[in-house]
């Protein structure tokens, strides 16, 4: 609601997966496994069309004794689900107060119509899936009548259309026959298909665990399986709504179904919830601003103020990196100018050498003097209460980063899986490596030549003389002579 101040929180763990095992939630209360992705048992490619998540699961109980007789659980498109504008207004609400608001199941068992606008319909455009998985072995003819009375608000002709197709007399497929020949399945029972001789099938009965599953896809088909398997797919919008709204409405045929099916939606719209209004992984622009220290430590603003002198190394280190690839580059030419000439090569290869290795160390000095210079400033820094968002600090301890604090500033969480591309950057990490490799091999390069006499003459004058200066002011003299 747009009057309620936005506070980012930390995501909620997902009920189901944290407590699955390779993919797979096993209901502590009936022992029957729900995958928590469904993408692949709907025949999609989890890479191209994203996750069906698993949002929940409850039970249909009958008779004074409470029978579990099935279970019923809900899917979502995570994709579709995130792209949905609608779905943003409830990102901060808990399960308990999802299944308090009619309107956000009024969202989930309704659906635009062709034409219509979906800002202004009651529904969203995403595909869901009713996933039911029968607790007890029971007969073809028992379960069509229990769905029969159960589905109330079904006209005769879907009901009709529904059970016909689900139960239709067919050849077992692959997964039916090891579901036939499972010791679990006692009895042979084949929900109706026709299996060879030799599996002994029986097709009046259906086994406990078998799975009646209805999915609703955003071009309005609804399509029927059982156990995996298409049965049919109708192209009627207006059966898939009342498969929902018999789970979702104010009089559902499980209470406990219902109130389940929002135990997954706090996991999944938390990264809508960061930012308020956002409805999409499309970051808006923002505009460079000053934004306060919020933290007292003083360790953390120390690590803030040496994360943001980063960017002046970044910068030395571009250009460090720039200088070795030109002087590589003047290298080569030089190289093969004097390779291209027999007389004096030798010669000429030794001086350009001797030059390289004076340059490359004078330029290494002054970026080690850089460096200190930097790393000095820092309790300058320290005593500042602003820092500049440009370039964004990329402390942990800065307020961008501090989304799961209630207390901080907003900011733009890009979710998972939704396709968006963005280009890479050139950080001071990627400088830093970039400019070693440069260093490495130039060096390899270098020392891989034999040194000339005049550059070891050089060196060996300037270790004499520096040990001649440390000689001299150990012992107190006030002058010496510099040796040339």
């Amino acid at each position: 609601h747009d009057s309620s101040p936005h506070r980012p929180r930390k995501i909620p763990i997902h009920p189901y997966i944290q407590s699955s095992k390779d993919f797979v939630w096993v209901d502590p209360l009936t022992s029957l496994e729900y995958p928590t992705d469904l993408c692949t048992y709907l025949g999609q490619n989890k890479k191209e069309a994203g996750r069906h998540t698993l949002m929940g699961v409850g039970q249909y109980y009958r008779t004074a004794f409470n029978i579990k007789v099935y279970g019923a659980a809900l899917y979502v498109s995570k994709r579709d689900v995130l792209a949905a504008q609608k779905f943003g207004e409830y990102a901060a609400l808990t399960a308990e107060e999802l299944r308090n608001r009619d309107e956000f199941y009024d969202l989930l068992m309704s659906m635009p119509s062709p034409g219509e606008d979906e800002a202004t319909s009651v529904g969203a455009l995403f595909d869901r899936t009713l996933f039911i998985k029968i607790n007890m072995q029971l007969s073809t003819d028992a379960m069509r009548k229990s769905l029969e009375a159960d589905w109330s608000l079904l006209t005769d002709e879907m009901k009709s259309l529904i059970i016909e197709s689900s139960f239709e007399e067919r050849m077992a497929d692959d997964r039916m026959l090891q579901k036939i020949s499972s010791k679990e399945n006692s009895s042979n029972c084949s929900c109706g298909q026709n299996a060879p001789p030799e599996y002994n099938a029986d097709p009046s009965c259906c086994a406990r665990g078998t799975e009646l599953v209805f999915t609703w896809r955003k071009n309005g088909d609804f399509e029927v399986r059982l156990d995996g398997r298409v049965m049919d797919i109708f192209p009627r919008p207006d059966i898939a709504k009342g498969i929902f709204a018999e789970y979702m409405n104010k009089n559902p045929i499980s209470l406990d179904a219902k109130a389940h099916f929002t135990d997954g939606f706090p996991f999944l719209l938390a990264p809508l919830a960061q930012v308020k209004g956002m409805s999409s992984a499309v970051p808006q622009s923002q505009i460079p601003k000053k934004v306060e220290s919020q933290s007292n430590n003083p360790m953390h603003r120390l690590f803030d103020a040496a994360v943001n002198s980063f960017s002046t190394v970044n910068v030395q280190a571009s250009s460090f990196s720039k200088w070795m690839q030109g002087n590589a580059a003047d290298m080569s030419s030089n190289m093969g100018n004097a390779f291209g000439s027999v007389v004096g090569a030798a010669r000429g290869l030794g001086s350009e050498l001797d030059r390289q290795r004076l340059e490359i160390f004078e330029i290494a000095m002054a970026f080690k003097e850089e460096g200190m210079d930097i790393l000095s400033s820092l309790s300058s820094v320290m005593k500042t209460s602003t820092i500049e968002e440009s370039p964004p600090s990329l402390s942990p301890f800065s307020p961008e980063f501090d989304v799961y604090n209630e207390d901080s500033a907003s900011q733009e969480i890009v979710p998972d899986e939704i396709g968006i591309e963005i280009e890479p950057s050139m950080n001071f990490s990627h400088s830093l490596f970039f400019v070693s490799v440069h260093v490495y091999l130039m060096l390899l390069f270098v020392v891989s030549f034999p040194a000339s006499y005049q550059s070891k003459l050089i060196v060996k004058r300037r270790m004499v003389a520096a040990r001649k200066l440390v000689d001299f002011q150990s012992h107190g003299h006030s002058a010496f002579v510099v040796m040339g």
